[in-house]
């Protein structure tokens, strides 16, 4: 596969042909670099100051909650971008650490060339809308998370905010009093949730850690309410 076509699998040139792509390379500085397995690519906190497209290999994101002892990690597989939501509006830093899983290639670009980019083709522009408009979307399932729901759609809820479309090999690692307090359950509501997700085979746990077996999260059902 060449670099055009490597480029244009890429989530947000999605629609955009090769000869698109290799006209674009001619104007606006496109940043390639090789990160080696285990290399840190983004630490938490960070600002994000440039579009991080993954197009070959994959990486871990680690998603830490502050002044708890809880994380979420999970990983993306090439072609994908990387937390593309933060390039723009009032909190542009990092909430999660990226690791290459193994030899991974980026392309970058400065969010200054991105824009001169959207502003080149309007399919760029609709790319980015639909990206954002899924990541909102995901957050607001969990900002309406509420008291009726069960367990197990709070659950789901949680991690459907920091856990990306197209995520695999999930795991949650965790403190239940932590945990339990995060999702707003009682440590009894939250093992019998677990339980009956263990039962379905979407996951496996132990006192520690969560481990889904779902490629991503489900969506919480309407009208999942708790018994």
């Amino acid at each position: 596969m060449s670099m055009f076509e490597q480029i244009a699998c890429l989530p947000l040139f999605q629609g955009v042909s090769t000869e698109r792509i290799s006209r674009l390379v001619e104007k606006i500085p496109f940043h390639f670099i090789k990160v080696k397995s285990g290399e840190t690519i983004v630490t938490a906190g960070t600002r994000c100051e440039h579009m991080r497209f993954l197009v070959s290999g994959s990486i871990r994101q680690v998603y830490r909650f502050a002044d708890t002892k809880v994380t979420v990690a999970c990983n993306l597989n090439a072609p994908d971008v990387i937390g593309a939501e933060f390039l723009f509006g009032r909190n542009n830093y990092y909430p999660f650490d990226v690791i290459a899983d193994n030899d991974a290639g980026l392309l970058l670009l400065t969010k200054r060339n991105y824009l001169a980019m959207i502003n080149s083709d309007r399919i760029f522009l609709f790319n980015i809308l639909n990206l954002l408009s899924g990541a909102a979307q995901r957050m607001s399932v969990v900002n309406n998370v509420t008291s009726v729901m069960s367990p197990t759609s709070k659950l789901k809820a949680f991690l459907s905010g920091v856990v990306p479309p197209g995520a695999v090999n999930i795991v949650v690692n965790y403190v239940m009093r932590d945990l339990c307090g995060l999702i707003g359950v009682s440590r009894q509501a939250l093992m019998t949730a677990l339980e009956t997700l263990a039962t379905d085979r979407h996951l496996t746990y132990d006192s520690n850690s969560i481990k889904w077996h779902i490629t991503e999260c489900d969506t919480v059902p309407d009208g999942d309410l708790e018994n």
